[in-house]
């Protein structure tokens, strides 16, 4: 996605010891694609040891085609000065020892030294609240803030709301100029138009096709804004800082109020020909009459059992078609949420670890026939639902093994995101403003 995009794809990293300096170009997702090194000693002058450094990085430069594909290039060093892109007297065997290495900070190497903005703007945009989170390109949230997503009549009001929210926190990190761009993850959203169209949660983009990137990227001075589903927004975000990390084939299944996948193939986000490409969430699992109703429409989707909402629904029909005992009945059946079925389990309460077992083996089912077209190297769950642990995890692989066909099976792995919980979805959003 970045080479189409017209971005420089790949970095050199330097780390530059006492004895030997080995120089890396890297990718976005932190595969090196090659390398080289020299001795740091035996120069007389940083002039000199700089020369040596650059003639043997062409070579390397020219294999992954030329320097025009390099967009920057960080270094580790003793006693470097981040912020004047210098080293100060370095003891050993650092020639010479006793002043800075002026060339690095001439050669341009730090991001802000260049003038590349540092930061972007990650919006995870739910159905009930919308956080914005301002982000460095090492994946650290600077400054974070949020709204509500409903509550307005119009898509112009939720972005007039959500910029004067995020006018302190751009303040904070030095005002508009340095941001770089702007992250969406949404639901419905198309990543070639830049729209949210008819999500049938969102108040003000229910019924209609809201080209949101653009409203904001009017209101925000003009940066670049892209925007894609969340469950890609995932995706992303496991790739560049997550447990995907230098993986080119994966899936990431989002387990919450719905069921969303990202599908990575090839190191490349699938998006299909219009951008919706990837709903794994209304795969039929249940066909006929017997099929629970979805939200989408139709009927018997893996949404409709597998999501927080599919885990209440299936403890209120056990609780109301059998006599079985459990805590459960302690609750208003309406009022029972999928964190309180795992807490349930927790304790021991058969139903409720029953539920789990369903769930687990339909997703686990859902998995096996994913195998089949994309062959991925992992399955990566993303969601609140994930915190049951093996609740939920163990009766997967179970399922995926029994179903699965021969030729996939034990190749992939079943792994939990990388990222924190409570920023991930923010980190995911904030990586598509990376790539524009």
């Amino acid at each position: 996605m970045i080479e189409q995009q017209g971005i420089k794809p790949y970095v050199i990293g330097l780390d530059l010891g006492g004895t030997n300096s080995v120089f890396g170009i890297v990718d976005a997702r932190g595969e090196i694609k090659a390398t080289t090194a020299i001795k740091t000693g035996g120069y007389t002058s940083a002039e000199d040891y700089v020369k040596a450094s650059v003639e043997a990085l062409q070579p390397i430069i020219e294999q992954v085609g030329g320097i025009e594909k390099i967009k920057a290039m960080g270094i580790g060093a003793p006693n470097g000065n981040y912020y004047k892109g210098t080293i100060e007297k370095a003891p050993n065997n650092f020639v010479p020892h006793n002043r800075a290495i002026y060339n690095l900070k001439h050669n341009n190497i730090m991001i802000e030294q260049q003038g590349i903005k540092p930061y972007v703007i990650g919006l995870d945009l739910g159905g009930t609240n919308s956080v914005f989170g301002i982000v460095d390109a090492r994946g650290e949230i600077k400054a974070t803030t949020a709204i509500k997503t409903g509550g307005y009549t119009s898509a112009e009001d939720y972005v007039k709301a959500s910029v004067e929210a995020l006018q302190p926190i751009i303040e904070q990190v030095g005002g508009i100029e340095k941001i770089k761009a702007m992250g969406i993850g949404a639901p419905n959203g198309n990543y070639y138009k830049g729209t949210i169209e008819k999500a049938p949660n969102l108040p003000w983009a229910h019924d209609t096709v809201v080209p949101l990137a653009q409203l904001f990227s009017e209101r925000l001075n003009g940066i670049p804004v892209a925007l894609t589903n969340d469950a890609n927004a995932a995706a992303i975000g496991e790739m560049v800082y997550g447990v995907a990390r230098g993986m080119k084939n994966f899936i990431v299944i989002t387990l919450g109020t719905g069921v969303g996948s990202g599908i990575v193939v090839n190191g490349q986000l699938l998006y299909g020909h219009d951008g919706f490409a990837g709903e794994l969430g209304h795969v039929t699992m249940v066909r006929g009459a017997e099929g629970r109703s979805c939200g989408c429409g139709r009927t018997g989707c893996l949404e409709a059992y597998c999501s927080a909402t599919g885990v209440a629904r299936t403890a209120r029909e056990l609780l109301s078609t059998t006599q079985r005992p459990s805590i459960l009945r302690e609750m208003n059946p309406e009022d029972i949420t999928s964190l309180d079925v795992s807490i349930a389990a927790g304790k021991g309460d058969e139903l409720a670890k029953e539920i789990y077992e369903f769930t687990g083996k339909m997703l686990g089912e859902a998995c096996a026939d994913f195998a089949a077209f994309s062959s991925p190297e992992a399955f990566i769950f993303f969601g609140g639902m994930v915190k049951a642990g093996d609740l939920i995890m163990n009766p997967i692989k179970k399922s995926y093994d029994e179903h699965v066909l021969p030729i996939f099976r034990g190749k992939a792995q079943f792994l939990v995101s990388g990222l924190d919980g409570a920023s991930a979805a923010v980190l995911g959003a904030s990586a598509i403003g990376w790539e524009i």
